[in-house]
């Protein structure tokens, strides 16, 4: 199997682009690229076994298909915003970052597109909730494109998008639980006080007397060991428990 990247996503949109534009005789709305083509775009990963597509019109999954048995390529592209069971991206569009653009053929005119992508902390609550090692296994690169203030800054808007309170709860607990993995092996804070100022963000002082390294934003020790805190919540990344895990009354 070929594995593809963000020169071969970039082919691919145009020329998805350009068979909107032949057939329809109109500029569509832009693609976004979703999962490993995401990643790809924010030089997280440089290869992926598909090209993975957000489409806002329902007009490019026909042409898709086309391409894909034309060129033996992987095109996944999908035009429902609910990308992995109740996680609702309803403002996907609003949350995608341009990444580069396109340009296409009409009338015998030139019109640039834009390829837009997903953002890092969309990226990083979607491969939190997804319940595959291979996703649990990205967001360590995910992170290190974005912080934790900022995936749960996102996290608090795809909340409100959920549609039950069960649902609120499993993202916030997959979230959290993911998070404080992924920071504590990376070397964050994660002080007592909640402090989560990311490695090398700013210069930590060290007690000679003690000799244990303070974070200069919170001023209390640092937990930078290679396997960090004990987990909150019952999990372990080798665990085969499920993910979201109702804290006991004493949490």
């Amino acid at each position: 199997m070929k594995l593809l990247g963000r020169e071969d996503a970039t082919q691919t949109i145009r020329q998805l682009y350009q068979a909107y534009v032949d057939q329809y005789h109109r500029i569509p709305r832009m693609l976004i690229a979703v999962g490993g083509t995401a990643m790809a775009y924010h030089d997280m990963r440089k290869l992926s076994e598909d090209i993975d597509l957000y489409c806002p019109e329902d007009a490019f999954l026909p042409l898709a298909a086309e391409l894909e048995a034309a060129s033996g390529l992987r095109i996944d592209v999908t035009s429902q915003t609910t990308l992995f069971g109740q996680l609702d991206i309803r403002d996907i569009e609003k949350d995608a970052q341009v990444m580069e653009n396109v340009e296409v053929e009409m009338d015998g005119k030139s019109f640039s597109i834009d390829i837009a992508a997903i953002s890092p902390e969309t990226l990083f609550v979607i491969k939190a909730n997804t319940m595959r090692e291979k996703d649990r296994d990205d967001l360590p690169a995910i992170l290190e494109k974005t912080s934790p203030e900022q995936v749960f800054q996102r996290l608090e808007v795809l909340l409100s998008h959920a549609s039950s309170w069960g649902a609120r709860r499993d993202l916030l607990l997959n979230v959290a639980n993911e998070m404080q993995i992924v920071s504590s092996r990376s070397g964050f804070c994660r002080s007592a006080t909640g402090c989560m100022a990311p490695p090398n963000s700013v210069p930590s002082t060290s007690s000679r007397r003690s000799r244990r390294r303070y974070c200069s934003p919170c001023r209390m020790p640092r937990s930078i060991s290679p396997n960090g805190p004990s987990p909150r919540f019952i999990e372990t990344p080798t665990s085969s428990t499920p993910r979201a895990i109702t804290p006991s009354p004493t949490d």
